[in-house]
């Protein structure tokens, strides 16, 4: 009976995490920024078998270098190739790496806690919170929940040589941060301030400075270092020029403002506490309090977890260019301080109701989060980009199912917009289209009988005060109109 229980328990769970990580994800086309630069970077490895130097192999597209590392790429591209070409192919990597995000908390509140609970409440603040179960995280083909996931390890990893002083979590830690980096560039390094201050307070400054001394911390350093100046060495050595862009652009927008994304230095805590981990985030501030009451192992893990939260939202405040999703490894850190809190309030209970504990619990549970889990699935259920520039591919679809036969069209759009012009790509390369781009009136491409199709009001009014025209089909205020004669 007992085994019938757990495994109807954990077909419950698995069902509640299906909604808000699949539920409809492959229904909103590709957005515009910055999904579409991946899928463009995936589809090309996909198709050429290389590495994407520069977005003007896609039509339409601006002068834009590829600085991202090519980890995530590799994996997006190796679902296209085992899935097909397609949002769901392209968003399975944040998907699945949130199932294993789930897996690792439940797996650390095991090792250290002696049981699940913590993971699992902490697994229910992620799938309850607007800002983890939302684009650019679990809900796109980003790469910022790969990074979460890859980050949390090297904080387990850090914890696991604390308090084992083994040399193979060294040397793991640092293909871990390896990994990371080659994720998500210099993302890997912002809980090393944590790890430096946590190894000095958990143990003494004695322990700390033995660890030079020890070759297995100048091989795992030797390890990092090596794998972060052999990447940086062999792209610009295949690419000329790439160091100095990622000066200019990935390491500049910590000095200076990128894209006008300019923000006082509270912007992510104002957030954080008010709408991506709401209502969570509030019972951060009573969690400190339970502190001294944990065993002390718990203890020292909590210590670690607050240490890298903190560190992590200092690096981004203090950043020139604010994107909100830069919070997004901290989801995991406060997910756990709170299933660490709230499960040893639940344990103390517990203790007063031995005999109904477990449901007692599960009870508690399902009134703490129905509400927000419906608000999250409310949230995603049939999500569409209300954005214009995320529009142009809904139109695209509609027309391709209402007038299939129309396959020869201009898409009069900005000068780049990165959705247009990965769905061109792809629809021309494989289903016999000849869709072409413009930012500007070109002669040659728009003439009497040509259609186009825009999602922008100046350039639809720009279209008219040339020619008259009809309108074939429409999504909102995007447009597909034919050019009648002068």
């Amino acid at each position: 009976m007992q085994v019938w229980t757990k495994t109807i328990g954990w077909l419950i769970f698995g069902l509640i995490c299906y909604f808000p990580l699949f539920l409809h994800l492959d229904m909103p086309p590709i957005k515009v920024w910055d999904e579409s630069l991946f899928a463009m970077r995936a589809y090309y490895m996909t198709e050429e078998g290389a590495f994407l130097e520069n977005f003007q192999s896609f039509p339409g597209q601006a002068d834009y270098e590829n600085l991202k590392p090519p980890l995530g790429t590799l994996i997006q591209a190796l679902f296209f190739r085992l899935f097909g070409v397609s949002e769901l192919s392209l968003r399975l990597l944040s998907s699945l790496a949130a199932i294993a995000t789930f897996g690792l908390l439940l797996y650390i509140s095991r090792k250290v806690s002696g049981h699940i609970w913590p993971g699992l409440i902490a697994t229910l603040c992620l799938l309850c919170s607007t800002g983890y179960i939302s684009p650019h995280m679990v809900r796109t083909g980003d790469q910022d929940v790969l990074t979460s996931l890859l980050m949390l390890s090297q904080m387990w990893l850090l914890f696991r040589f604390h308090e084992s002083e083994r040399s193979k979590y060294l040397y793991l830690f640092s293909f871990v941060a390896l990994l990371t980096f080659l994720v998500k560039s210099v993302f890997a390094l912002f809980w090393f301030p944590a790890f430096a201050i946590f190894l000095l307070l958990a143990g003494s400054p004695n322990r700390v400075f033995s660890l030079f001394k020890r070759s297995a911390f100048w091989g795992a350093a030797l390890l990092l270092l090596g794998g972060i100046v052999g990447y940086y060495w062999t792209m610009n050595a295949l690419y000329p020029g790439f160091w100095g862009h990622v000066l200019d652009s990935v390491l500049g927008r910590y000095v200076k403002v990128i894209d006008q994304h300019q923000h006082p230095f509270g912007f992510y805590f104002q957030h954080f506490w008010q709408s991506r981990f709401f209502p969570w985030a509030w019972l951060l501030l009573v969690a400190p309090l339970l502190h001294f009451r944990y065993e002390r192992r718990v203890q020292q893990l909590h210590l670690l977890l607050w240490l890298c939260l903190l560190s992590h939202f200092l690096i981004i405040s203090s950043s020139a260019t604010k994107l909100i999703w830069y919070d997004g490894p901290v989801f995991a850190l406060a997910a756990l301080i709170l299933g660490i809190a709230i499960s040893h309030v639940l344990q103390l209970l517990g203790q007063r109701l031995s005999s109904n504990a477990t449901l007692a619990k599960v009870a508690i549970l399902g009134l703490m989060f129905a509400i927000p889990y419906y608000q999250v699935i409310q949230k995603i259920y049939h999500k569409k980009w209300t954005d214009t520039h995320d529009q142009f591919a809904y139109l695209m679809k509609k027309v391709a199912q209402e007038q299939p036969d129309i396959k020869d069209y201009v898409i009069y759009c900005g000068p780049y917009n990165g959705q247009v012009g990965f769905y061109t790509q792809y629809w021309n390369d494989t289903r016999s289209y000849n869709i072409k781009v413009a930012d500007y009136w070109k002669d040659e491409m728009m003439h009497e009988g040509v259609y186009i199709l825009s999602c922008y009001p100046e350039k639809l009014e720009a279209v008219r005060e040339r020619y008259p025209v009809e309108i074939i089909n429409r999504y909102e205020q995007c447009e597909l109109v034919r050019l009648k004669g002068k």
